[in-house]
């Protein structure tokens, strides 16, 4: 009975510490994070959304951000949308993925990179003339 309860009580610790080993391992391979102001920064090619025709009577406005995964030679091999009304996301995505960066560097060596970008969806503006 007390090896049973052994097993128990320490089961739930091991599951704990494998999960937490996974963790460590995942984060060591995933690229590193910038934030929006550091990819507005390393940015050399910006893509405005175009906003969708079918939702413009809707005159949706919303910030949608997107991560964007940077390959080493600044170029966007993914992306994935953070948030963000849905009717507007896959126009900030398509744009996202024409962005290109200068190369993110760390210890003199470019690496994969997470970009946070920022898009501020609205609807355009009429520019026909009144008479």
């Amino acid at each position: 009975m007390a090896q049973r309860s052994l097993i128990k009580n320490s089961f739930l610790p091991a599951c704990f510490c494998l999960a937490w080993s996974a963790a460590a391992l995942y984060a060591a391979d995933e690229p590193a994070r910038f934030g929006y102001p550091e990819a507005l920064a390393a940015a050399i090619h910006k893509v405005e959304p175009v906003y969708p025709e079918g939702v413009r009577h809707l005159k949706i406005q919303s910030r949608v951000e997107i991560d964007a995964y940077v390959e080493t030679d600044g170029s966007v091999y993914s992306t994935i949308i953070v948030c963000g009304d849905l009717k507007l996301v896959d126009a900030a995505e398509d744009a996202a993925k024409q962005w290109k960066f200068k190369p993110f560097m760390e210890d003199g060596h470019p690496i994969r990179a997470i970009a946070r970008l920022v898009f501020q969806m609205k609807p355009p503006t009429s520019t026909k003339a009144s008479r």
